[in-house]
């Protein structure tokens, strides 16, 4: 792992691929049965990440007639502070949750998102909110 936190929580049935590019900041909570393939995931300060989700850093080439052989593509996955993913979502390399926002239950992440403290879900997600301090 390239850095990690303090109170960095993994709940059981976690399974990390490559965790050589992975950065976890400070307090964050990863739930039972997720999957990540860390190639290239920052994930900030005090995030929440549900359970059964994927997160991905990497990606296949195709060669014309397989995905499986080919090296990966790593493009950066970035979980920013204070955000919550909620059970059974997939985040795909390349993807961006902004600070302190949520992404609903089985939403697909698939790009960068930059609007802070939205609601973001669907498949793939979009931005269907602002959630407001309670």
């Amino acid at each position: 792992m390239k850095e990690c936190g303090i109170n960095f929580q993994v709940a059981s049935n976690v399974y990390f691929g490559p965790l050589n590019g992975m950065i976890v900041g400070n307090n964050v909570y990863i739930a039972p049965n997720n999957v990540i393939i860390a190639l290239d995931i920052e994930i900030g300060n005090n995030v929440i990440i549900g359970p059964n989700c994927v997160i991905s850093g990497g990606n296949h080439l195709f060669d014309g007639t397989s995905f499986r052989f080919l090296k990966s593509l790593s493009s950066k996955v970035i979980i920013n502070d204070g955000c919550w993913i909620a059970g059974n979502c997939t985040i795909v390399s390349g993807s961006t949750l902004p600070k302190f926002s949520i992404l609903a239950g089985g939403a697909v992440l698939t790009k960068k998102f930059e609007l802070e403290m939205g609601i973001y879900g669907g498949v793939p997600a979009k931005f269907i909110k602002n959630h407001i301090k309670v």
